[in-house]
């Protein structure tokens, strides 16, 4: 019972801090589709927990994850990364220097 009451604790504050799944994700790959929800697999977290790091930092601002979590990090991203405005859909955002 425990352990049934942390997942729900954990999945409550993995859903308040934002995790809403889109359709767009799957563009995104299964290891990142699984980053947010990292906590919630004990057998396997270090490999999801690793990526969800590495979203945290910017290294996959190209994901529509990445746009869900940090949407004004990415559009700056997008600003001077062509690929990352394309992969968002919006290449008006891209600036030529």
């Amino acid at each position: 019972m425990e352990e049934m009451t942390a997942f729900a604790q954990t999945m409550e504050r993995i859903v308040r801090a934002g995790y809403e799944p889109q359709p767009d994700w799957i563009d995104d790959g299964v290891i990142l589709r699984m980053a947010p929800l990292w906590e919630l697999i004990p057998i396997w977290k270090s490999e999801p927990k690793k990526h969800w790091e590495r979203l945290q930092r910017g290294d996959y601002d190209w994901s529509h994850i990445a746009m869900r979590y940090w949407p004004e990090r990415v559009r700056e991203a997008c600003r001077v990364n062509k690929s990352f405005a394309s992969a968002h859909g919006h290449e008006a955002w891209y600036e030529e220097s």
